[in-house]
């Protein structure tokens, strides 16, 4: 598949894929205080001879529950250019995909959002296993 994840709108800012760590999307967060951390993100189709269609993205949990909101943490994401209301934030579900539409080009980047939540009192430690699935129909 030759969908990426990207941090800007840039073809140079793509993320590693695959656990291969040579550009991982990294969050820090301060557990004592309970901490959110919101960005922006893009998808791009980067392979001229494939059409997407029904682009989602999902976070996937490696096995840490830090994902779903069960034990307080949370990765939600939400489509779009503008920077989502807390309301917004509210009636998404955590580790729900989210359907961010078609790509027939390698111009064009679909914003998303994603918001990652840590509890108070969480434990100073680094999780690794969390990743963003990209699903499409590819043609």
């Amino acid at each position: 598949m030759a969908l990426n994840v990207y941090q800007t709108a840039d073809p140079s800012s793509a993320f590693s894929k695959d656990g291969t760590f040579s550009n991982p999307l990294s969050v820090a967060l301060n557990g004592s205080l309970g901490d959110v951390y919101e960005q922006r993100l893009y998808v791009r189709n980067d392979d001229v001879a494939r059409v997407y269609t029904d682009i989602t993205v999902t976070p996937i949990d490696g096995g840490d529950d830090i994902v779903d909101g069960s034990t307080g943490f949370s990765w939600k994401v939400l489509s779009g250019d503008q920077k989502p209301l807390e309301e917004q934030w509210d009636l998404q579900t955590a580790g729900a995909g989210v359907n961010l539409g078609n790509l027939t080009d390698t111009n064009t980047y679909l914003p998303f959002w994603i918001r990652v939540q840590v509890p108070e009192g969480a434990d100073v430690t680094s999780y690794q296993g969390v990743k963003l699935q990209v699903e499409a129909t590819e043609s």
